[in-house]
């Protein structure tokens, strides 16, 4: 309070030395004013052409109060008197006579140039003896002077009237400065217009506010004492929060200031209130309770707490025994969960046809699924394997997050950015959804493939767009190395095959401790589909995703595969969007429809944020609606193009129980 009480007081004594300087400054300029009119008001009232006069009330004069009206002059800047060398005064040389030309000069350095500036007139008058003068001379600004010039030439007598006219119009002037040999003069002097007087009857200079001495001084004073107003405001809101803080702690340190004493129960309460193993009792008013002595006799007129309730003699039992895990409500589903479990909307093939076009509902339809993000406190969670991210905001699911398994003891090394996506018929682990590997955890990713036995890689992305690392390179090629060693794990390229728009490549892995066990693995690089964007046509994209379903079943038959797993830059856009595509082409072979949103929201419950844009969701239903109209071409009856793979599907779904929630043999 004192601190703020000092800045006040210094505010309100900066406050009044301001107002004292501006009336300083006002008397001093209106000092000023007194000084003018009464130095030139008989000059003004003799010359009414050269200079602008206005009547005005003028209610006093010299501290005398006067009624009669004076004619007094606008307050401009102060006009300078100048060395003439006229042959006649100016007071007799009518307007017509006379150029105004404006100066962008300094008053001292017009001065010093005035006599040559005169004297070049001339001499471009090409009028034998002219002499020219100046008439008046005002300052504008601080570097810009207005000058009033007229010519005068020897007497010459009119043979019309027989008067002496020996002077230059203003016209002629005006063109002798816009001849084009006086550039170099208007150049040197920096003059920035000239006209004849004629055409401006009343030649004065606006009043600014900013031209006046004290603007600059009532400008800073103004501009610091609002800083202290604002500052002053701010420390008391902080001084007003620290008092609320400290009342709260304050009102606090009461409440913990009450002592609560312990009393014996059998001192204070009958035999028929004692319950078994009861502690000692604690009451709550600075001092132990009054002790009252039992005497032995039971007091039949007075009910014991017991009694009081409706007769019953029985204890209160509170069991505290912890509930059973089913019951927990940690694992029951979140409403967010809930919400995704529930979202379905089956479509017709005419049905598709109709909503594919239909941005609007598409659009809504899609910014209505929960994205089912991680919470912050589970991100904090996870901050020992905050290096392992990308992206430090997109984290993987917990319920379906892939678990490494773990290296010389370390916990963090069982970590991996990447989730388990169901498939069609709710099949488990049919495909793993994860992030572009970084290079620091391109040992991980190939651990991760060889102990989830994946048959097939799809990359959607390149490893640098917009000049950002997308995807470190994580497998060998025929440019650089036919075999790379990532960790245990040993990479051998086999074959490339470029199909346009995607290329497919065949690589053989193999682990450090089983160097007689040889896998193949298929990687698809999809390079056409641009980061939070969609392909300009569904042809590459219905063609890799053809390829990717067939390709699982002319792998190796001896062992049981995997699921596929599918990455661009964050595992989340492109990476959602091909694997509903792939969902939807399968259900609609299999059910002849498709639930495009069941199956957005199912693989956001796997993990979120999957498709992240609404041109993802647009264009899966038009790749959908594309593969379904080329489907009824070929063949009117879809259950005769089943892939291979579909039975196999369906054989696992018999099996769910047997799986157990782990591998899906694809």
């Amino acid at each position: 309070m004192l601190i703020t009480f000092e800045l006040v007081s210094f505010m309100m004594r900066n406050l009044v030395y301001f107002l004292m300087m501006m009336s300083i400054l006002l008397d001093l300029n209106a000092a000023e004013g007194m000084a003018v009119l009464a130095s030139e008001r008989d000059q003004q009232l003799s010359d009414e052409s050269s200079i602008r006069f206005r009547a005005v009330k003028f209610p006093f004069h010299n501290g005398v109060v006067s009624s009669r009206p004076l004619v007094v002059r606008q307050l401009f800047p102060k006009e300078r008197k100048v060395p003439r060398n006229d042959v006649k005064s100016s007071s007799s040389v009518p307007d017509i006579y006379i150029i105004v030309v404006v100066v962008n000069l300094k008053a001292d350095e017009f001065s010093s140039r005035q006599q040559t500036f005169l004297q070049e007139i001339a001499a471009n008058a090409k009028k034998s003896g002219a002499v020219c003068s100046v008439s008046a001379l005002k300052q504008h600004k601080v570097r810009q002077q207005i000058v009033e010039v007229y010519c005068q030439q020897p007497s010459i007598k009119s043979k019309a009237n027989g008067r002496v006219n020996n002077f230059l119009s203003g016209e002629d002037l005006v063109a002798i400065f816009g001849s084009s040999h006086m550039r170099a003069f208007l150049q040197h002097y920096h003059i920035a217009n000239y006209f004849s007087k004629t055409k401006v009857k009343a030649m004065s200079v606006p009043y600014h506010i900013t031209n006046q001495v004290w603007f600059p001084v009532a400008a800073v004073a103004l501009a610091t004492f609002l800083f202290i107003v604002i500052m002053a405001i701010i420390l008391c809101c902080v001084k007003r929060s620290k008092c609320q803080k400290d009342s709260k702690k304050s009102s606090n340190g009461k409440r913990d200031s009450l002592v609560c004493h312990p009393v014996k129960p059998i001192e204070t309460m009958s035999p028929t209130m004692v319950q078994p193993q009861v502690t000692d009792l604690y009451t709550v008013g600075g001092s132990p309770r009054k002790v009252q002595k039992w005497n032995g006799e039971r007091d039949h007129k007075r009910p014991t707490l017991l009694q009081s309730r409706r007769g019953s003699q029985a204890s209160l039992v509170l069991d505290l025994k912890p509930l059973p895990k089913e019951n927990r409500s940690e694992d029951r589903e979140s409403p967010t969960e809930e919400s995704l479990s529930s979202l379905s909307n089956y479509l017709t093939f005419r049905d598709l046809e109709d909503e594919k076009d239909n941005y609007e509902f598409l659009f809504k339809e899609f910014w209505a699924i929960p994205m089912n993000s991680i919470p912050r406190k589970d991100k904090q969670s996870m901050s020992n394997a905050s290096l392992k991210n990308r992206y430090p905001d997109y984290i993987p699911n917990p319920k379906t997050a892939v678990k490494l398994k773990e290296l010389n003891g370390d916990p963090n090394s069982t970590y991996i950015n990447a989730n388990f996506i169901r498939g069609h018929g709710k099949v488990p682990n049919m495909y793993i959804a994860t992030e572009g590997p970084l290079q620091s955890t391109v040992a991980s990713f190939w651990r991760m493939i060889w102990e989830q036995n994946c048959p097939s890689i799809v990359m959607i992305t390149k490893l640098k767009e917009r000049n950002e690392e997308k995807c470190a390179p994580y497998w060998p090629n025929s440019s650089t190395s036919h075999q790379q060693q990532y960790g245990e794990i040993t990479v051998t390229f086999d074959s490339e095959i470029d199909r346009g728009g995607y290329v497919i490549t065949k690589l053989y892995i193999s682990h450090g401790r089983f160097l007689e066990e040889s896998r193949l693995v298929t990687h698809y690089w999809m390079t056409s589909w641009p980061d939070h964007k969609v392909p300009r046509s569904t042809e590459d994209s219905i063609s890799l995703a053809k390829d990717v379903r067939n390709s699982v079943d002319i792998s190796d038959h001896n062992r049981e595969l995997g699921p596929i797993v599918v990455h661009c830059s964050a595992g989340r856009g492109r990476t959602g969007s091909f694997i509903a595509i792939c969902h939807a082409m399968e259900q609609v072979e299999a059910e002849n429809a498709c639930n495009i949103l069941g199956i957005v929201s199912s693989m956001r419950l796997d993990r979120g944020g999957m498709v992240q844009k609404d041109e993802q969701y647009i264009f899966i239903h038009k790749t959908i609606y594309e593969y379904w109209k080329d489907l009824k071409s070929h063949s009117p009856s879809l259950s005769s193009i089943l892939p291979a793979g579909v039975e196999h599907a369906q054989e696992a779904i018999e099996e769910d129980d047997e799986i157990g929630g782990q591998h899906f043999v694809w």
